[in-house]
């Protein structure tokens, strides 16, 4: 509905409705992805780039080698992704549902440019880069980015994180680039 209100009032902001873009941290992120995929499968609005910082865009179904690795930390724990995605998912059988895990969309074909930055230290990493290799196999322009030493929710540290400084200038590099033409 937020997608379609923007193309449809962009103008009345002083925006345009040619460039829209989605972005997202998180489950922001998650949520950015899932309407991507809901605008190619409606024929619209057009969304020209998405950018992805650490949302997983999968329930945690099946552990992966960070979800092990990062179980206790540091920042977010298994028990804490456990308890934002029963807020975000009431019904575990939806979990297949491309609009509660992207990744797991039956084709990603199609779809907008995508920026996928992740945290090294984080349980929902390789959820996030399994999405963006499946976003590439499917030849959907991608630019994934690990961020060293990162932890989950290092984006909104921007006064005194170095790394938060830097995927917020490569999202808007990135936004920048598929934006301006």
């Amino acid at each position: 509905a937020a997608l379609q209100w923007a193309a449809a009032n962009a103008a009345s902001i002083g925006g345009d409705p040619a460039r829209l873009a989605l972005a997202g941290d998180s489950a922001g992120a998650n949520m950015a992805c899932a309407t991507a995929l809901t605008a190619r499968d409606a024929g619209g609005p057009a969304v020209r780039a998405v950018v992805n910082i650490y949302g997983s865009c999968n329930y945690p179904g099946t552990a992966t080698p960070s979800s092990v690795e990062f179980a206790d930390g540091p920042i977010l724990k298994a028990d804490d992704v456990d308890w934002f995605w029963e807020q975000y998912l009431a019904d575990p059988a939806q979990q297949d549902d491309q609009r509660a895990s992207p990744l797991r969309a039956q084709s990603h074909a199609g779809l907008p440019p995508h920026f996928v930055g992740t945290a090294e230290c984080d349980p929902s990493r390789d959820d996030a880069e399994d999405f963006a290799r499946k976003l590439i196999a499917a030849g959907v322009e991608t630019q994934l980015k690990r961020y060293p030493g990162m932890v989950h929710g290092f984006a909104s540290w921007v006064g005194f994180l170095p790394g938060a400084r830097e995927v917020l200038q490569d999202a808007g590099a990135f936004l920048k680039t598929h934006l301006s033409h």
